[in-house]
């Protein structure tokens, strides 16, 4: 987070002799001299009354489970 701005980091690939590669292996113990190339973008805000919707009917189906189960 910087400020009030939240931003992921998104892994494009790895810059290797000119090249751009999506994936690397190394053997172990062996040094890679490839590049880490990446971009930040701005997360996109969630929205909240799609979230509380869901909780709610959570737990109403958590009551609804429990009233079941008390009358059995």
């Amino acid at each position: 987070m910087i400020g009030s701005t939240k931003y992921v980091f998104d892994i494009q690939g790895f810059l290797f002799n000119g090249s751009l590669l999506d994936t690397f292996l190394t053997a172990e113990g062996q040094e890679n001299t490839a590049q880490l190339i990446g971009s930040f973008r701005a997360v996109a805000p969630v929205p909240l009354p799609a979230a509380g919707w869901l909780m709610v009917a959570g737990l109403g189906g958590l009551g609804a489970l429990r009233r079941k189960k008390k009358a059995a």
